[in-house]
């Protein structure tokens, strides 16, 4: 039981915290709608988080926590997304939304890699 409220309360953090990267990511583009080809994917990345609420929250005295908060429910999602899967492979817990909740999960991670990566290559090549 306590194992299915850990992982629904990492589930609706991830959904949050994916909610502010889309939203931020399609007000991004948005307004940039019409250099998007020239735009490297790093400079995607590291562009994004200055516009919507990512930027609300870039302006505001939470800039600093946030990024914490991120790497604090990435390592979250490595965690539940490895029990599901290990609960699908044994049919045990992970049953209607919570097995919908695994591609948020793989989603988030891969996505926030993606975003590690570029930041790590930007602070390097700087």
């Amino acid at each position: 039981m306590k194992k299915k409220k850990l992982l629904f309360f990492i589930d609706i953090l991830t959904t949050i915290l994916l909610i502010i990267q889309v939203q931020s990511m399609l007000v991004f583009s948005i307004k940039y709608f019409s250099h998007l080809k020239d735009f490297l994917v790093q400079t995607y990345f590291a562009g994004y988080v200055f516009y919507g609420i990512s930027g609300v929250i870039e302006r505001s005295t939470y800039r600093d926590i946030y990024p914490w908060i991120q790497f604090i429910v990435f390592c979250f999602n490595i965690y539940a997304a490895m029990v599901k899967l290990k609960d699908i492979h044994n049919k045990e817990l992970v049953k209607g939304i919570y097995g919908y909740f695994l591609i948020f999960n793989v989603v988030f991670v891969v996505l926030k890699i993606f975003e590690f990566y570029f930041y790590l290559d930007i602070l390097t090549h700087a």
